[in-house]
């Protein structure tokens, strides 16, 4: 989500993501306002950071699942700068 977005994903999975073009997020980059709800992330790599998530926005989640993740550094979620990342 580009900066100035704002997103609510309910009950998605996102399986298997990876980036040849970016070393952030094999699923999903974050710079906006992100929700996701009820939903899996699971078997989503990258070689840089953030396996599941790069985030760099707001970010909520809600009855999420992640599993099976990978990366270099922050093998589910990369939160950067002054981020809040919350799981209710």
């Amino acid at each position: 989500m580009n900066y100035g977005a704002s997103v609510v994903l309910d009950s998605l999975t996102l399986t298997n993501g990876h980036s040849d073009a970016s070393n952030w997020g094999g699923a999903l980059i974050n710079s906006g306002v992100l929700a996701l709800n009820n939903c899996t992330l699971a078997g989503n790599f990258i070689d840089g950071s953030g396996g599941a998530i790069e985030n760099a926005g707001w970010l909520a989640l809600p009855g999420c699942t992640f599993a099976d993740n990978g990366a270099g550094y922050a093998g589910a979620i990369r939160n950067e700068y002054t981020s809040v990342t919350r799981r209710f």
